[in-house]
Protein backbone atom coordinates (compact mmCIF):
# COMPACT_ATOMS: atom_id res chain seq x y z
CA UNK A 1 0.00 0.00 0.00
CA UNK A 2 3.01 2.09 0.46
CA UNK A 3 4.19 4.01 -2.64
CA UNK A 4 7.66 4.80 -3.00
CA UNK A 5 9.36 7.48 -1.11
CA UNK A 6 6.49 7.94 1.50
CA UNK A 7 6.50 6.03 5.03
CA UNK A 8 2.59 6.23 6.21
CA UNK A 9 -0.93 5.76 4.60
CA UNK A 10 -4.45 7.05 5.11
CA UNK A 11 -7.32 4.72 3.81
CA UNK A 12 -9.80 6.51 1.76
CA UNK A 13 -12.88 4.49 1.06
CA UNK A 14 -16.07 5.42 -1.67
CA UNK A 15 -18.91 4.15 -3.53
CA UNK A 16 -21.15 2.13 -1.23
CA UNK A 17 -21.55 0.04 2.19
CA UNK A 18 -20.78 -3.33 0.42
CA UNK A 19 -19.35 -1.97 -2.60
CA UNK A 20 -16.73 0.37 -1.69
CA UNK A 21 -13.23 1.57 -3.32
CA UNK A 22 -10.85 2.26 -1.17
CA UNK A 23 -7.86 4.38 -2.07
CA UNK A 24 -4.33 4.40 -0.03
CA UNK A 25 -3.59 8.06 0.54
CA UNK A 26 0.51 8.24 0.87
CA UNK A 27 1.55 11.02 3.33
CA UNK A 28 4.39 11.52 5.83
CA UNK A 29 4.11 9.50 9.22
CA UNK A 30 4.65 12.93 10.64
CA UNK A 31 2.46 15.28 8.58
CA UNK A 32 0.22 17.50 10.16
CA UNK A 33 -3.88 16.99 9.99
CA UNK A 34 -4.16 19.86 7.27
CA UNK A 35 -1.72 17.95 5.26
CA UNK A 36 -3.13 14.52 5.69
CA UNK A 37 -6.45 16.39 4.83
CA UNK A 38 -5.67 18.17 2.01
CA UNK A 39 -4.12 14.49 0.14
CA UNK A 40 -7.14 13.17 1.12
CA UNK A 41 -9.05 16.01 -0.60
CA UNK A 42 -6.83 15.66 -3.84
CA UNK A 43 -6.91 12.11 -3.90
CA UNK A 44 -10.79 12.30 -4.06
CA UNK A 45 -10.64 15.50 -6.94
CA UNK A 46 -8.57 12.73 -9.30
CA UNK A 47 -10.35 9.73 -8.39
CA UNK A 48 -13.13 11.94 -9.49
CA UNK A 49 -12.54 12.29 -13.08
CA UNK A 50 -15.38 13.60 -15.29
CA UNK A 51 -17.36 13.83 -12.01
CA UNK A 52 -15.95 16.63 -10.69
CA UNK A 53 -17.52 18.63 -13.62
CA UNK A 54 -20.79 18.13 -12.23
CA UNK A 55 -21.86 20.82 -10.29
CA UNK A 56 -24.89 19.42 -8.68
CA UNK A 57 -22.79 16.28 -7.83
CA UNK A 58 -21.03 17.32 -4.19
CA UNK A 59 -20.43 15.75 -1.02
CA UNK A 60 -23.03 14.84 1.59
CA UNK A 61 -20.81 13.48 4.62
CA UNK A 62 -17.51 13.10 5.10
CA UNK A 63 -16.75 10.18 7.85
CA UNK A 64 -14.28 7.56 9.82
CA UNK A 65 -15.28 3.98 9.68
CA UNK A 66 -13.44 0.26 9.89
CA UNK A 67 -12.75 -1.22 6.36
CA UNK A 68 -12.72 -4.66 5.49
CA UNK A 69 -10.71 -5.26 2.17
CA UNK A 70 -11.41 -7.74 0.14
CA UNK A 71 -8.86 -7.72 -2.38
CA UNK A 72 -7.49 -5.26 -5.68
CA UNK A 73 -9.88 -3.57 -8.10
CA UNK A 74 -8.29 -5.52 -11.06
CA UNK A 75 -10.66 -2.82 -12.79
CA UNK A 76 -8.32 -0.03 -11.55
CA UNK A 77 -5.36 -1.90 -10.19
CA UNK A 78 -3.73 1.47 -9.82
CA UNK A 79 -4.72 4.44 -8.81
CA UNK A 80 -3.48 8.23 -8.20
CA UNK A 81 0.38 8.59 -7.53
CA UNK A 82 0.82 4.98 -8.59
CA UNK A 83 -0.85 3.56 -5.31
CA UNK A 84 -2.83 0.17 -5.87
CA UNK A 85 -6.82 0.66 -5.47
CA UNK A 86 -8.96 -1.61 -3.48
CA UNK A 87 -12.25 -3.04 -2.83
CA UNK A 88 -14.17 -3.92 0.39
CA UNK A 89 -16.80 -2.60 2.63
CA UNK A 90 -17.01 -0.18 5.33
CA UNK A 91 -18.87 -0.37 8.98
CA UNK A 92 -20.01 3.18 10.37
CA UNK A 93 -20.19 4.17 13.63
CA UNK A 94 -23.56 3.87 15.80
CA UNK A 95 -23.30 7.59 17.35
CA UNK A 96 -26.66 7.74 18.55
CA UNK A 97 -25.60 4.16 20.96
CA UNK A 98 -22.05 5.51 21.39
CA UNK A 99 -23.89 9.28 22.54
CA UNK A 100 -25.84 7.15 24.96
CA UNK A 101 -23.31 5.19 26.56
CA UNK A 102 -21.54 8.20 26.93
CA UNK A 103 -24.15 9.72 28.57
CA UNK A 104 -24.92 6.89 30.86
CA UNK A 105 -21.62 6.31 32.17
CA UNK A 106 -21.60 10.46 32.69
CA UNK A 107 -25.12 9.65 35.19
CA UNK A 108 -23.85 6.67 36.62
CA UNK A 109 -20.96 8.91 37.86
CA UNK A 110 -20.49 9.14 41.74
CA UNK A 111 -18.42 12.10 43.73
CA UNK A 112 -15.58 10.92 45.71
CA UNK A 113 -15.05 12.25 49.75
CA UNK A 114 -12.37 13.97 47.59
CA UNK A 115 -12.97 14.06 44.06
CA UNK A 116 -9.67 14.11 41.78
CA UNK A 117 -8.78 16.94 40.39
CA UNK A 118 -9.19 17.82 36.20
CA UNK A 119 -5.47 19.35 35.17
CA UNK A 120 -6.51 21.84 32.35
CA UNK A 121 -2.50 22.15 31.53
CA UNK A 122 -2.54 18.85 31.37
CA UNK A 123 -5.58 17.67 30.07
CA UNK A 124 -5.40 14.47 32.50
CA UNK A 125 -6.59 13.84 36.09
CA UNK A 126 -4.21 14.50 38.94
CA UNK A 127 -5.21 11.87 41.40
CA UNK A 128 -5.03 12.01 45.15
CA UNK A 129 -3.68 9.11 47.44
CA UNK A 130 -7.30 8.52 48.78
CA UNK A 131 -8.23 7.90 45.48
CA UNK A 132 -10.16 4.23 44.85
CA UNK A 133 -7.97 3.72 41.91
CA UNK A 134 -4.62 3.91 44.40
CA UNK A 135 -6.60 1.39 46.86
CA UNK A 136 -8.65 -0.72 44.61
CA UNK A 137 -8.17 -2.46 41.28
CA UNK A 138 -10.45 0.65 39.45
CA UNK A 139 -10.16 3.26 37.19
CA UNK A 140 -10.53 6.74 39.06
CA UNK A 141 -14.31 7.64 38.80
CA UNK A 142 -13.02 12.03 38.12
CA UNK A 143 -11.33 10.09 35.26
CA UNK A 144 -14.11 7.97 33.94
CA UNK A 145 -16.31 10.58 33.98
CA UNK A 146 -14.18 13.37 32.11
CA UNK A 147 -13.05 10.87 29.29
CA UNK A 148 -16.77 10.73 28.96
CA UNK A 149 -17.51 14.22 29.00
CA UNK A 150 -14.82 15.07 26.65
CA UNK A 151 -15.76 12.15 24.17
CA UNK A 152 -19.26 13.38 24.57
CA UNK A 153 -18.47 16.86 23.12
CA UNK A 154 -16.19 15.57 20.42
CA UNK A 155 -18.83 13.32 18.85
CA UNK A 156 -22.07 15.99 19.20
CA UNK A 157 -19.31 18.06 16.72
CA UNK A 158 -18.45 15.03 14.07
CA UNK A 159 -20.23 16.44 11.47
CA UNK A 160 -17.80 19.58 11.56
CA UNK A 161 -15.17 17.15 9.45
CA UNK A 162 -17.02 17.31 6.44
CA UNK A 163 -15.80 21.34 6.27
CA UNK A 164 -12.26 20.18 7.23
CA UNK A 165 -12.30 18.22 3.98
CA UNK A 166 -13.80 21.12 2.62
CA UNK A 167 -11.12 23.73 4.35
CA UNK A 168 -8.51 21.36 5.30
CA UNK A 169 -6.83 24.66 7.17
CA UNK A 170 -9.91 24.16 9.16
CA UNK A 171 -8.21 21.02 10.97
CA UNK A 172 -5.45 23.10 11.92
CA UNK A 173 -7.65 23.72 14.96
CA UNK A 174 -9.71 20.94 15.30
CA UNK A 175 -7.21 17.39 15.74
CA UNK A 176 -10.72 15.44 14.16
CA UNK A 177 -8.02 12.54 13.62
CA UNK A 178 -5.93 12.65 16.80
CA UNK A 179 -6.54 9.38 18.11
CA UNK A 180 -8.93 7.56 15.61
CA UNK A 181 -5.68 5.46 14.36
CA UNK A 182 -6.24 6.05 10.88
CA UNK A 183 -2.30 6.86 10.30
CA UNK A 184 -0.89 3.38 8.82
CA UNK A 185 2.82 3.04 8.85
CA UNK A 186 4.39 -0.21 8.36
CA UNK A 187 4.93 -1.45 11.50
CA UNK A 188 0.75 -0.53 12.07
CA UNK A 189 0.04 -2.84 9.05
CA UNK A 190 2.11 -5.59 10.23
CA UNK A 191 0.60 -5.63 14.07
CA UNK A 192 -2.78 -6.02 12.81
CA UNK A 193 -1.45 -9.42 11.25
CA UNK A 194 -0.79 -10.72 14.89
CA UNK A 195 -4.24 -10.44 16.01
CA UNK A 196 -5.05 -13.60 14.57
CA UNK A 197 -3.68 -16.54 13.30
CA UNK A 198 -2.92 -16.81 10.02
CA UNK A 199 -5.60 -14.10 9.57
CA UNK A 200 -7.25 -13.66 6.06
CA UNK A 201 -7.52 -10.13 4.41
CA UNK A 202 -11.15 -9.62 5.32
CA UNK A 203 -10.24 -9.96 8.78
CA UNK A 204 -7.52 -7.35 9.08
CA UNK A 205 -9.84 -4.03 10.06
CA UNK A 206 -8.08 -1.04 8.96
CA UNK A 207 -9.86 2.27 10.20
CA UNK A 208 -10.29 5.25 7.21
CA UNK A 209 -11.81 8.34 5.93
CA UNK A 210 -15.18 7.84 4.09
CA UNK A 211 -16.50 10.27 1.31
CA UNK A 212 -20.22 9.92 0.70
CA UNK A 213 -21.75 11.74 -2.93
CA UNK A 214 -25.05 12.52 -3.30
CA UNK A 215 -27.34 14.92 -5.73
CA UNK A 216 -27.66 17.95 -4.49
CA UNK A 217 -31.35 18.66 -6.17
CA UNK A 218 -31.39 22.98 -5.38
CA UNK A 219 -33.23 25.17 -7.46
CA UNK A 220 -30.03 26.96 -9.02
CA UNK A 221 -29.16 23.42 -9.95
CA UNK A 222 -32.51 22.82 -11.89
CA UNK A 223 -33.95 25.60 -13.24
CA UNK A 224 -31.07 26.48 -15.11
CA UNK A 225 -30.91 22.87 -17.21
CA UNK A 226 -34.45 22.77 -17.27
CA UNK A 227 -34.56 26.30 -19.12
CA UNK A 228 -31.81 25.08 -21.29
CA UNK A 229 -34.02 21.85 -21.93
CA UNK A 230 -36.78 23.68 -23.17
CA UNK A 231 -35.03 25.53 -24.94
CA UNK A 232 -33.63 23.21 -26.79
CA UNK A 233 -36.76 21.08 -27.01
CA UNK A 234 -38.85 24.40 -28.65
CA UNK A 235 -35.67 24.73 -31.41
CA UNK A 236 -36.68 20.93 -32.20
CA UNK A 237 -39.80 21.00 -32.51
CA UNK A 238 -39.66 24.22 -34.58
CA UNK A 239 -36.88 22.19 -37.19
CA UNK A 240 -39.35 19.56 -37.63
CA UNK A 241 -42.03 22.49 -38.36
CA UNK A 242 -40.06 24.26 -40.84
CA UNK A 243 -37.62 22.18 -42.16
CA UNK A 244 -35.04 24.46 -41.46
CA UNK A 245 -32.65 25.29 -38.26
CA UNK A 246 -32.21 29.34 -39.71
CA UNK A 247 -36.35 29.64 -39.65
CA UNK A 248 -36.51 27.31 -36.29
CA UNK A 249 -34.11 29.72 -34.30
CA UNK A 250 -35.81 32.53 -35.76
CA UNK A 251 -39.31 31.54 -34.47
CA UNK A 252 -37.95 30.95 -31.35
CA UNK A 253 -36.79 34.03 -31.19
CA UNK A 254 -39.80 35.95 -32.40
CA UNK A 255 -42.47 33.58 -29.53
CA UNK A 256 -39.55 35.19 -26.65
CA UNK A 257 -39.69 38.66 -28.12
CA UNK A 258 -43.39 38.66 -28.02
CA UNK A 259 -43.72 37.06 -24.95
CA UNK A 260 -41.46 39.64 -22.93
CA UNK A 261 -43.30 42.33 -25.48
CA UNK A 262 -46.80 41.25 -24.05
CA UNK A 263 -45.47 41.02 -19.71
CA UNK A 264 -44.29 44.84 -20.91
CA UNK A 265 -47.35 45.79 -21.86
CA UNK A 266 -48.89 43.70 -18.62
CA UNK A 267 -46.66 45.92 -16.67
CA UNK A 268 -47.74 48.94 -18.02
Amino acid sequence: MLGDGTDAFVLLCLGKEYQSSIIPVPISYSAPETVIWREIRQAWIARRGWRRYVSFLGVNRVDLVEISIAGMNLRKPRGSGGAAEFVGMYTKKDLQNEKKRLERIIDNYRQQDDPCQYNLSTGSVDCWETCMSSIIDVECPEKVKYDAERQLENLETHRLMTLAFSDPELASLNDFLQGENVVYGHKDTLALMNEWHCPKLREMKFRGVLVEENWKFESHYILLPLAMSLLFGTVIVAKFTFGEWGTAWNSVDSIDSDNGGRSLDEGL
